[in-house]
């Protein structure tokens, strides 16, 4: 499951404002290529929310991975297991 096919993070959300007073909420990694914008009017938090949490996916995707490497969820709660399993695989464009 280790296997990365996504641009390696980290990735950082940053807000830009154009000229014409629209503000674009830019996700890239720290060298170009951008990865991802959300336009928006000034002032939207729910699209600047929007952008850390897609910045943030890389070490949510990390984490999850090692959580789930690390514990034995088997005897315990396999809805848990099953929802960390079905959310990497969407993660790493891997559904049926």
């Amino acid at each position: 499951m280790n296997e990365t096919r996504h641009t390696q993070g980290p990735w950082e959300a940053k807000r830009i404002n154009n000229s014409t007073g629209d503000t674009l909420y830019h996700c890239h990694i720290f060298v170009e290529p951008s990865i991802c914008g959300v336009w928006s009017p000034p002032g939207n938090a729910e699209a600047e929310a929007n952008t850390h949490l897609i910045a943030a996916a890389p070490d949510l995707l990390a984490a999850l991975e090692d959580i789930l490497a690390a514990t034995n969820l088997r005897g315990s709660d396999h809805t848990l297991e099953a929802k960390a399993k079905a959310a990497i695989t969407k993660a790493k464009g891997l559904t049926s």
